[in-house]
């Protein structure tokens, strides 16, 4: 994912070619990096991504590449990011109710239920995963809501999620 990221940022910068697209590719760029655990780099292409998109006019890919950064910054673990992980996430939520791009709603709310864990606040993370599978239900991504029904049963039980 990575090297195709990689390649479709290359062919935009120096072709010029679907330069719409950019804040995406930055985007998808970011949340790759992020699954390497290359945080620094992730961090720097979502804070990318979202100056393009707002520089682009992309609502979409600015709400999409906000969830990345705030993902990014708590897998940081700097607690002093909370406030700000938490903007990310309000702005995120804003984009999805202008645009109405529910799809993204579970993975504010996964995202909410982690930062609420790196808190200590488990009522909030039961409630936020909960809500990110009612979403992840009405949309039948099946994927998620499996992983999800899996995290909920393992808090449930006391294992770590």
């Amino acid at each position: 994912a990575i090297a195709a990221c990689e390649q479709a940022l290359e062919i935009v910068t120096s072709r010029r070619i679907a330069v719409e697209s950019e804040p995406r590719f930055l985007a998808a760029y970011a949340d790759a990096l992020l699954g390497d655990g290359r945080l620094r780099e992730a961090r720097s292409a979502a804070e990318s991504a979202i100056s393009r998109s707002l520089e682009r006019l992309t609502p979409i890919a600015k709400l999409d590449a906000e969830i990345i950064l705030a993902r990014i910054l708590l897998a940081e673990g700097n607690t002093a990011e909370h406030g700000r992980v938490a903007s990310l996430l309000d702005s995120a939520t804003e984009g999805i109710n202008v645009t109405s791009a529910r799809v993204f709603e579970p993975f504010v709310s996964m995202a909410r239920a982690e930062l609420a864990r790196s808190t200590g606040d488990e009522p909030a993370r039961r409630e936020h995963m909960t809500a990110a599978l009612d979403r992840a239900r009405a949309m039948n991504a099946a994927g998620h809501v499996a992983r999800l029904e899996s995290d909920l049963s393992a808090m449930n039980s006391g294992q770590r999620a």
